[in-house]
């Protein structure tokens, strides 16, 4: 078992992965402009106990579905409202499970489901998985 006192550090290695669905036969144009992206990490702690709190390792992972109006008004139809035709609308999904934890401590067993919807403008690059 690792104790300090001070701040707490953490490492958090993690994958993301992307698709867009551009590439579909021109029968299924309309959904060509969605796009799902997906993360998966781990977040392990320096030390296991700081200032007497226990910090655990947790194994997150999400995903989220886009659909780019920028995309359907350049490839598919013209959107009118210049307001709307720069959006891209998000629905992400964040999940949390706890793996490890220190000893004597109480190791929660259930996921901790999270889901939220955004609107991103089309022009700025997004973060989906920021909180």
């Amino acid at each position: 078992m690792f104790a300090a006192s001070g701040r707490q550090n953490t490492y958090s290695p993690l994958v993301d992965a992307g698709l867009g669905f551009g590439a579909l036969p021109s029968s299924l144009k309309y959904l060509r402009p969605f796009a799902i992206t997906a993360e998966f990490s781990t977040t392990a702690p320096g030390y296991d106990w700081v200032n007497g709190t226990p910090y655990v390792t947790t194994f997150n992972w999400g995903f989220t579905l886009q659909y780019s109006l920028p995309y359907f008004n350049s490839q598919l139809a013209a959107i009118d409202n210049d307001f709307l035709k720069h959006l891209v609308p998000i629905a992400e999904f964040a999940f949390q499970t706890t793996t490890a934890a220190p000893q004597g401590s109480r190791k929660p067993d259930i996921s901790s489901p999270a889901s939220s919807t955004k609107l991103t403008n089309g022009r700025s690059p997004s973060k989906p998985w920021s909180r």
